[in-house]
């Protein structure tokens, strides 16, 4: 009996750096595909991908709260002195 280990690839990018995640399935962590292998370990991008999401929108959201938080503390110390 022959064990034959396939490399798993992401089928959206073609990246092998994959995390599975439950059996069979699995994240690419290079552009955050969410897909399964089926019953001959062909990779199926999983069409409902809810824990895929844009992470450079997300960081950018986050950068501009920081900003606007900054400005108010910075405007409110201001209104405190009195200047």
């Amino acid at each position: 009996m022959t064990n034959t280990t396939q490399e798993i690839v992401c089928p959206q990018c073609g990246s092998k750096d994959v995390e599975e995640l439950w059996t069979d399935d699995y994240l690419c962590n290079s552009c955050y595909s969410h897909f399964f292998l089926d019953s001959e370990n062909a990779a199926i991008p999983n069409e409902k991908d809810y824990d895929s999401i844009d992470h450079n929108a997300r960081n950018g959201c986050i950068g501009i709260g920081l900003i606007l938080f900054i400005l108010i503390i910075f405007f409110v110390g201001k209104l405190v002195k009195g200047g």
